[in-house]
């Protein structure tokens, strides 16, 4: 009987142990996000640019957050070391925003970066807002110098938009 007891004790030790890993391991967590400015959705997730800082200065403290729909964690800091990111768009399995004066884009299967452009040498410091033209190009735009540029996603050729009235 002493035998059967101390192997009983051991069951409910390791049952304790598993039910505390379980509820320790849980993505529970309160978020406290920091500066969003934008939002974008898949069938499953929310991914939320947040400035946390100046939205104009590079400090790196800029990030981009992965929810799922119900509002749950998925990933506090599923793209990090950002300044300032904004506008939030998505192709295919690719997240492109803004970055201050620059337009990045994320493959959001495996968090690689698959495109960079840099913007500085049209002299903006506020790349804003980014949409989905077709399926190889989008519209960002640069806030600061009242601009709106088209590019292709493939050649990462900058097109500035004019403007006529009819």
């Amino acid at each position: 009987k002493f035998n059967s007891m101390k192997i009983q004790s051991k069951q409910l030790l390791f049952f304790c142990a598993m039910i505390v890993l379980i509820f320790t391991s849980c993505k529970n967590e309160v978020l406290n996000l920091k500066q969003p400015e934008s939002v974008v959705a898949t069938e499953a997730f929310m991914y939320v640019a947040n400035v946390n800082g100046s939205s104009d200065k590079k400090d790196g403290n800029g990030y981009i957050t992965k929810l799922y729909k119900s509002g749950k964690v998925c990933d506090t800091v599923f793209i990090g070391n950002l300044d300032a990111p904004k506008g939030l768009c998505l192709i295919k399995n690719n997240l492109y925003f803004t970055d201050i004066d620059k337009i990045l884009g994320y493959n959001i299967i495996t968090k690689e970066k698959v495109f960079e452009l840099d913007m500085s040498a049209y002299k903006t410091h506020f790349l804003n807002d980014v949409c989905k033209g077709d399926s190889n190009s989008i519209f960002v735009s640069a806030t600061d110098i009242n601009e709106i540029f088209k590019i292709n996603l493939n050649n990462k050729k900058i097109m500035p938009l004019e403007f006529t009235r009819d």
